[in-house]
């Protein structure tokens, strides 16, 4: 996803966060909501922090351009995030807040393990595929070898 589109998704989330703050809803309702605002976040200030090459006929003003448009889409997001925070501990307290970073922590290890799993699962299918390829290839080449033998007794038997 590009910068643009994460922040239209960020800003939704954070509208709907401060709805709901506003609402009085219980804050482990919106900490999903937050979890995935701070994904976006995490995501926006990942994209924009990285290194820019200047495209081959980007003028200099428009590279100028792009990084004045990237950094200001990174300082909203993190101007959101604060507001998040601020909300929160004012509506609900510090303790609220750290029960969210809880939540918003056990989200991420989750994601992480579950892409660990995911990674493994794809290695062992790879693994596998090389030994049955492996094997298939070695059955290929013991049947050659043994036509070859056989053409070879066969000619000089006559």
């Amino acid at each position: 996803m590009d910068p643009i589109t994460l922040i239209a998704g960020a800003t939704a989330l954070y509208n709907g966060i401060k709805s709901a703050v506003d609402a009085g809803h219980d804050m482990m309702e919106t900490a999903d909501k937050v979890g995935n605002l701070f994904s976006h976040i995490a995501q926006i200030v990942q994209l924009t922090s990285a290194p820019r090459k200047k495209k081959l006929f980007q003028s200099q003003a428009e590279f100028e351009a792009d990084a004045v448009k990237l950094y200001s889409i990174k300082a909203k997001a993190k101007q959101m995030q604060l507001e998040v925070k601020n909300l929160f501990v004012g509506q609900y307290g510090p303790a609220a807040w750290d029960a969210i970073q809880r939540e918003v922590i056990e989200m991420r290890k989750d994601v992480a393990r579950q892409e660990a799993v995911e990674q493994q699962e794809k290695e062992e299918i790879q693994q596998a595929m090389m030994m049955t390829a492996s094997v298939i290839g070695g059955v290929i080449l013991m049947a050659g070898l043994l036509i070859v033998i056989i053409l070879i007794a066969t000619g000089s038997a006559r």
